[in-house]
């Protein structure tokens, strides 16, 4: 029998991506290269129940999650977290390859030197991203990220709530990378390991652009821009309410469309995204520069899109002719593979929280 990355299993673990405009829980286990998912349900977050990562209301998010849980029939005791904040700060560091307790104090000191935060009021949380050799001497790539413990023991305080036990509190850009890293996941042809990818991974409020370069986590930045501006501007542009907004921006057909009549209201519409999206791509752009510039021979070989915004119609072919560079939908390449049915409707919003489950 044909293994796949995502079937039915038992005695899983929940995860959750608590988003501004939605909560993603998956309930699904890992086990050897493998992710298997049983549950993947979404429901909307309640009204300025977070923001930027920081929950503001933990009452309200107990009770639409504990009902969600009971209404699912989750069993599973054990709880990963999976966010992105602009709170928390991300450095790379390269130190001597050594013992990890020695790693430990020179990271201390590292950051004590270079961070413009107190270190007390921080969870620093260290990943070794690759090793090398430099003039003779051994060395160790190392991401480190410090979370305010303020949002620590917020997500803590939740799941103490939710009378569940907390495995993890992982990054969003982490969750995605472990993911995208699997053997496969990307197809069987698809070897990440010679080549440089970067995720654009478009959400509600924020989108988090990753790159992985030979298989490894080289670059992340959280952008401030998402689904949400479109849906304001259509709003205010059409005197809708949000939630017309937001259905009345999937009748788009499709962001390559010309020679549109400039004075019919399906004209209007897609000049509306467009400028929107156009928006994107100026930041995203930025942040393409600067990776390029950071290292002498780095480039983009493929992009890969995904989150809840990534849906607009045409705009992996519009990022493509804007960037010169292959742009694929991230569901599109594993759609057939590797869903179970379980997560066959809007696979590419479930990511991050299928990657948090991946505890390596």
């Amino acid at each position: 029998m044909k293994r796949t990355l995502l079937s039915i299993i038992t005695n899983p673990i929940v995860s959750l991506d608590i988003g501004s405009h939605s909560i993603k829980l998956v309930e699904g286990k890992y086990t050897g290269n493998s992710v298997t998912i049983q549950k993947a349900v979404t429901i909307p977050t309640p009204a300025e129940a977070i923001r930027d990562g920081k929950l503001m209301d933990i009452s309200k998010l107990r009770e639409v999650i504990n009902t969600l849980i009971k209404r699912e029939k989750v069993k599973a005791k054990d709880l990963v977290f999976t966010i992105e904040s602009t709170a928390v700060i991300t450095r790379e560091i390269i130190l001597p390859t050594t013992k990890p307790q020695e790693i430990e104090a020179m990271l201390e000191f590292e950051l004590e030197q270079y961070l413009p935060i107190a270190l007390e009021n921080y969870s620093i949380q260290k990943k070794i991203l690759d090793e090398f050799q430099e003039h003779g001497v051994r060395k160790s790539h190392i991401m480190v990220a410090a979370l305010p413990k303020e949002i620590v023991n917020e997500y803590l305080a939740l799941c103490d709530s939710l009378g569940l036990k907390p495995r993890a509190l992982d990054l969003s850009s982490n969750s995605m990378y472990k993911l995208v890293s699997l053997k496969g996941f990307l197809g069987e042809l698809n070897d990440i390991s010679n080549k440089t990818i970067a995720i654009l991974d478009i959400g509600h409020s924020y989108s988090n652009l990753i790159v992985i370069k030979r298989g490894i986590l080289k670059f992340n930045r959280l952008m401030h821009f998402g689904g949400r501006e479109i849906n304001y501007n259509i709003a205010n542009s059409f005197n809708l309410t949000i939630e017309e907004a937001e259905a009345k921006k999937k009748e788009v057909k499709s962001l390559n469309l010309i020679g549109a009549d400039e004075i019919s209201s399906a004209a209007m519409l897609l000049n509306i995204v467009k400028e929107s999206v156009d928006n994107w791509i100026r930041d995203i752009d930025r942040l393409f520069k600067y990776f390029l510039s950071r290292e002498s021979g780095n480039k983009i070989d493929e992009i890969y899109l995904c989150g809840g915004s990534s849906k607009l119609k045409g705009l992996d072919t519009y990022i493509k002719n804007e960037f010169q560079t292959p742009t694929y939908n991230l569901r599109d390449t594993i759609e057939g593979k590797y869903s179970s049915g379980v997560l066959d409707k809007n696979l590419e919003s479930y990511l991050n929280a299928v990657g948090a489950i991946i505890r390596r």
